[in-house]
């Protein structure tokens, strides 16, 4: 491709260079670590290859979601400047940190456990045990997808789906649940037929091949 990633430590800023050549704005991306300057490049780099490749162009105020997360692009001195959704999903603030930070630990944990990544956008549904956000252990299971719905199940205790009833679980947006427990967050990118136990600051993730009877 023809065009480049500049990084400016000092404000810690990234931006290309050359984009205008294919006709799409430059993208400028802000963030608060040093630690996210690389998820950074491979944003922008996903960004202009898209377009260049779909032949689509982004313009301002037009929305990408971006892994688990929405950011949203602003037009500035020719750049795209990319905002982001903060963290309970009700205004746009500039930067990426949470959009790149929440891909990082999503795809390092399935890297780890050498799982497909494979995360639901942050608006979709997921199923949990009311007492979930009291309890020092979590389990968590990944049905299949299914419109809104994520397929994540999550609760406390393996006895909790054979001997609670139906109104001991609650239905909310996942942004809703990685705010109140922003430790459950890494392993939602877990995919379809994976099981995961967190006990404290230990865990577990596996996949189940008895889940469904035509999973392979």
């Amino acid at each position: 491709m023809n065009y480049t990633i500049d990084i400016n430590m000092n404000d810690l800023k990234v931006e290309s260079r050359g984009a205008e050549t294919y006709g799409i704005f430059n993208v400028r991306v802000k963030v608060e670590s040093e630690d996210l300057i690389e998820e950074a490049e491979d944003f922008i780099t996903y960004v202009l290859d898209y377009q260049i490749e779909s032949q689509k162009k982004i313009t301002s105020g037009q929305t990408l979601t971006y892994g688990y997360w929405l950011v949203q692009f602003k037009e500035k001195d020719k750049f795209l400047d990319v905002w982001e959704y903060n963290s309970d999903a009700t205004n746009f603030v500039e930067g990426a940190n949470l959009t790149l930070s929440y891909l990082h630990a999503q795809y390092s944990l399935c890297e780890v456990v050498e799982a497909e990544f494979d995360a639901p956008t942050a608006d979709k549904f997921v199923t949990v045990y009311t007492q979930i956000f009291e309890s020092k252990e979590i389990q968590g299971v990944r049905y299949e997808e299914d419109g809104e719905k994520s397929g994540w199940l999550l609760y406390c205790e393996e006895q909790d789906l054979d001997s609670l009833h139906e109104g001991a679980f609650l239905t909310l947006r996942l942004y809703e649940l990685t705010l109140k427990r922003p430790d459950l967050l890494k392993f939602l990118g877990l995919p379809t037929g994976y099981r995961f136990v967190l006990k404290e600051d230990e865990y577990n993730a596996w996949e189940d091949r008895n889940l469904f009877t035509n999973y392979k």
